[in-house]
C-alpha cells in the first residue's frame, strides 16, 4: 500500500504541472565594440563595448577565433542599472529617464588577441544580453624581435674601402718639357 500511496501522490503532483512558457533574457543588438588601439597576436586589448553583463557569460571573437576574456568592467554603471530597474527599462535600449546615467556608464571588455592573420579583423562581443554589431580590430604583424640593438654587421653607409692615399702627390718629377706658350704645330 505505501508504494501505491507514493505513486498516487506523484501522479497528482505531475497532473498539477502546466507547460508554462520559458522566458529568456532580452536579446539586444549590442553596439559594435571599439578597440583602444591596434595590437599583436597574444597581446591583451581593451574595447569599449556595451551592454555588458559579466566575465562569466562574455565571449569575444577576433576574426574566426575566440579570444580569452580577461576582464569585464562597467565603470559608473550602478546608477544606470538602478534607474533602468526603477523605470521599467530594459538593458537593451535607451531609457529616456536615465539619459544622464547612460552618459556616465562606460562598459569595457579586456581580451587576449588569439592567433589570427595580421590586418583588419572582425571584432564581436556576445553575452547573455545579446550579440554586438561587428567592430574592427587591426592586428599587427608578427614581432620580428628587433630590440633596437645592433646584432649584425652594417655594410651600407660606412666607407670600408681602405685608407685614402690620393692626398699626397707622389707622381715623381714632372718631365713634360717647357711651356713656350705657342700653340702646337699642326703640320709640316
Amino acid at each position: 500500500m505505501p508504494v501505491l500511496s507514493f505513486a498516487s501522490s506523484l501522479l497528482l503532483l505531475l497532473a498539477g504541472c502546466t507547460n508554462a512558457p520559458i522566458t529568456y533574457p532580452a536579446t539586444c543588438t549590442l553596439p559594435a565594440p571599439v578597440p583602444d588601439s591596434s595590437v599583436s597576436v597574444g597581446d591583451a586589448a581593451w574595447a569599449t563595448a556595451g551592454v555588458l553583463s559579466s566575465i562569466n557569460d562574455t565571449v569575444v571573437t577576433v576574426g574566426p577565433n575566440q579570444a580569452e576574456v580577461l576582464a569585464v568592467r562597467r565603470d559608473g554603471c550602478d546608477d544606470l542599472d538602478t534607474c533602468r530597474s526603477d523605470n521599467g527599462c530594459s538593458a537593451c535600449g535607451d531609457c529616456d529617464s536615465c539619459a544622464a546615467d547612460e552618459a556616465s556608464c562606460v562598459e569595457r571588455v579586456q581580451f587576449r588577441v588569439p592567433a589570427v592573420v595580421p590586418g583588419d579583423q572582425a571584432l564581436i562581443v556576445i553575452n547573455a544580453l545579446g550579440t554586438s554589431a561587428t567592430g574592427h580590430l587591426t592586428v599587427l604583424g608578427a614581432d620580428t624581435g628587433d630590440t633596437g640593438a645592433d646584432t649584425g654587421t652594417d655594410t651600407g653607409g660606412t666607407d670600408t674601402g681602405g685608407t685614402d692615399t690620393g692626398g699626397t702627390d707622389t707622381g715623381g718629377t714632372d718631365t713634360g718639357g717647357t711651356d713656350t706658350g705657342a700653340p702646337p704645330s699642326c703640320g709640316p
